[in-house]
């Protein structure tokens, strides 16, 4: 698809056929809106159809039965940007947005989320894409999957939806229970950054989408240092641009902003946040992982302040993965125990379940928790706060944390030993 100022242009009659999503087997008629910007002209040069003449279902089949007698035949079809058109594009957005709206609430865990969020992409669609040029780039990378892609899908577009429903769910947990101030702009705005942050690999996908799961995410990555230039030219607020350019910066390990208290820092921290659980459930870059665990590794990701803990919340709670929420809160809540000025830290701080010892950041030997000796842990490479170094144990928060752990999960570990042996009786 080429796109100018006034026309929206397609190869062939294969994709013209595509864009107008000319279907004959399942009686699907061409909608209003496919205006010839150009005439279109037969082998020998003679007018087929003039410029100015809508295409219509019977038009579409005529074309059809000239190339089947013509096999040679093939032109370019040069359409008007019109409003009719515009209009089709976004209508096609919202069905793409019900369907996976539809397909989430039919899993528990998203039933009540989606709900929430239905009623806010409904309200609010017009306000989050307003602009002809936004509608078209979001298009457009939907049609380009399509045609480059041999079983006509479309992950990155999908990815793209998807991140802007969660975005949105987001955000009205946050508004919901948390002492946190945002408006009906602050969740248009932060879901035209989640929606728009990865346009620019999107918009490169065609480029790479045969290729190994971990280079479509290098050159996936690479394609979105080009979304700020894309936003700016189809009409984004300068908030959302900057909130952009900040997920860019995350993916270049410039995280400083993570933890700062400033709208655009929570437009990014939010789009991150939903991008990451998105890009995990639905394997946009290899194997598509279960829920608690996704959330549970980007809490730990919370716990080395690699994410903003508030809005990991936010989901985990609209989620109802209540376990893992309060889970995580007792380890905040022992964490700033520490006596001696909150130095005790969970460890290890990978993986579902995984810390159960706490160890002393500051080895306070003259506290009377501490523990050094055969007990210390080695740490070779930073880890959130902690350094390369030795640390002793304390026991104090330690057994704290064991003892909780153990009233806590021993459905989840019954669960865990339930599917390890179902897993062992199907191999």
């Amino acid at each position: 698809m080429i796109i100018s100022p006034e026309t929206v242009e397609v190869e062939s009659l294969d994709d013209l056929i595509l864009l107008t999503w000319y279907k004959p087997k399942v009686n699907k008629s061409v909608p209003p809106g496919f205006v010839l910007a150009d005439n279109l002209l037969n082998k020998k040069g003679g007018i087929l159809y003039p410029k100015g003449m809508e295409l219509d279902t019977d038009k579409i089949e005529r074309l059809l039965k000239l190339k089947e007698n013509n096999p040679d035949w093939e032109s370019k079809f040069s359409l008007e940007k019109s409003e009719k058109l515009i209009k089709v594009f976004k209508e096609r957005i919202l069905v793409d947005l019900d369907r996976f709206i539809i397909s989430r609430k039919s899993r528990q865990e998203f039933r009540r989320f989606m709900e929430n969020v239905e009623i806010i992409v409904k309200k609010y669609l017009d306000e989050i894409i307003p602009k002809d040029d936004m509608v078209i780039a979001l298009y457009k990378v939907r049609f380009n999957e399509e045609i480059s892609n041999p079983e006509s899908r479309t992950p990155y577009y999908n990815h793209l939806l998807n991140t802007v429903l969660m975005v949105i769910g987001i955000f009205q947990q946050i508004i919901s229970i948390f002492d946190k101030k945002f408006d009906n702009d602050d969740i248009i705005k932060g879901a035209q950054a989640g929606l728009f942050q990865g346009i620019g690999g999107a918009s490169a996908a065609e480029l790479f989408n045969d290729k190994s799961p971990e280079e479509q995410r290098i050159r996936y990555l690479e394609g979105n240092k080009s979304s700020p230039a894309i936003a700016s030219n189809i009409g984004l607020d300068s908030n959302v641009i900057d909130a952009i350019k900040l997920y860019i910066d995350y993916y270049d390990d410039k995280r400083d902003f993570v933890n700062k208290d400033d709208k655009t820092s929570d437009y990014a921290n939010v789009g991150i946040v939903a991008s990451m659980f998105n890009e995990k459930i639905s394997g946009l870059f290899g194997d598509s992982l279960p829920i608690k665990d996704i959330v549970d590794g980007i809490y730990v990701m919370a716990t080395k302040q690699e994410l903003k803990k508030m809005f990991v919340d936010a989901l985990a709670k609209s989620l109802k993965l209540g376990y893992l929420f309060d889970f995580y809160y007792e380890i905040e809540k022992l964490s700033k125990a520490c006596p001696f000025g909150k130095h005790g830290r969970p460890y290890p701080m990978t993986g579902f379940k995984s810390p159960v010892i706490y160890i002393c950041r500051a080895n306070m030997a003259s506290c009377r928790h501490y523990i050094s000796s055969s007990k210390a842990v080695t740490i070779f490479r930073k880890t959130g706060d902690l350094e390369p170094s030795s640390y002793g144990r304390c026991e104090w928060l330690s057994d704290e944390l064991i003892e909780f752990y153990d009233k806590f999960y021993d459905q989840i570990k019954e669960d865990t030993l339930t599917r390890t042996r179902k897993g062992s009786e199907d191999k």
